[in-house]
């Protein structure tokens, strides 16, 4: 048995998926498995995928007659053998000690969770350090860890987490959703005992213009406040109000961007009901989040203070 297994979704990424692969199969850490996750691709994804398992043994491909992030990770799940998960996007490369470090920390203090900063490359500038890192290693309980991710001092993408596999049997992605991560990972981080975190760059996230930041439109901003609207309302049964404030900062304002994006892309009654609905929860947000940024403010004293004059300015008519 391997002690990784690397999930790795593969759609429309025929440009980059040789290097992606390439650069998990290059892993100081030489004992993974590696799961090629094809679904329905229009171009030669599909053909790439059989042509890398043909050069090397650890290479699995499973070919899925249905699209979908979240269905892709969970059938990855299913396919997985070892007893420590990780997930790469198909257009998205890693550096070569990642899973050798990961993996070290968790056996060494027998960890459920250990995750990683990440690096944003983009093929229209310069690359951007999401997180200040200084290389120090460390572990958290879940309760504290849970704290970080809720404040955002980790990234909540799945793909800078090394997981035990255990913790997805009660737990799945959901499925026909964007942005299932910010859904998924504090819930991971919730049923587990002992986490960890690397403060260096493994993972090299490429922002390129067919990424989903760059093709919005209403279901994926309506998803992304879902998942807020989820984590906010945990937030708010399970913290004291001082607690409420810090953690729950990052995800109000999220809810809040989001909320701007729907008004904007709002379009059959359904979706106007749904701008009327988040708003509705966002009245009930405390009003003294600590935000650092006077812009961030005036999200929330739009949607709650002058939503007319907001919907306005976005679509030109009220909701």
């Amino acid at each position: 048995m391997s002690k990784i297994s690397v999930i790795i979704t593969v759609h429309n990424v025929e440009k980059y998926l040789h290097k992606c692969v390439e650069s998990v199969m290059q892993q100081t850490l030489t004992d993974i498995e590696i799961i090629l996750v094809e679904n329905m691709s229009s171009d030669s994804s599909y053909e790439i995928c059989l042509e890398l398992s043909n050069q090397d043994n650890r290479i699995k491909v499973l070919k899925l007659d249905r699209a979908g992030i979240s269905y892709v990770r969970n059938k990855g799940i299913e396919a997985a053998t070892s007893p420590y998960i990780t997930f790469v996007d198909g257009d998205d490369t890693i550096e070569p000690e990642m899973y050798s470090e990961m993996l070290s920390l968790a056996e060494i203090n027998d960890l459920d969770i250990v995750t990683c900063h990440l690096l944003k490359r983009y093929g229209y500038r310069s690359d951007r350090l999401v997180y200040k890192s200084n290389g120090i290693a460390a572990t958290y309980s879940s309760s504290d860890f849970l704290k970080l991710c809720f404040e955002s001092k980790i990234p909540d993408s799945v793909c800078t987490l090394l997981c035990r596999k255990s913790l997805f049997k009660n737990i799945e992605f959901p499925e026909d959703v964007y942005f299932e991560d910010v859904a998924t990972i504090w819930r991971l981080i919730l049923a587990s005992k002992k986490c960890g975190h690397i403060n260096k760059p493994f993972y090299v996230y490429f922002r390129h213009h067919g990424s989903i930041v760059h093709t919005m439109n209403f279901q994926k901003a309506e998803n992304h406040a879902r998942a807020d609207i989820a984590k906010l309302t945990y937030i708010s049964q399970n913290y004291s109000n001082n607690e409420k404030l810090q953690l729950g900062m990052p995800s109000a304002l999220a809810l809040f961007k989001m909320i701007f994006k729907m008004i904007k892309m709002a379009k059959t009654d359904e979706e106007k009901a749904l701008c009327l609905e988040y708003r509705n929860f966002a009245m009930s947000l405390p009003h003294n989040y600590p935000y650092r940024k006077r812009k961030y403010r005036i999200y929330q004293y739009m949607v709650t203070k002058h939503w007319k004059l907001l919907c306005l300015l976005k679509r030109g008519s009220i909701l």
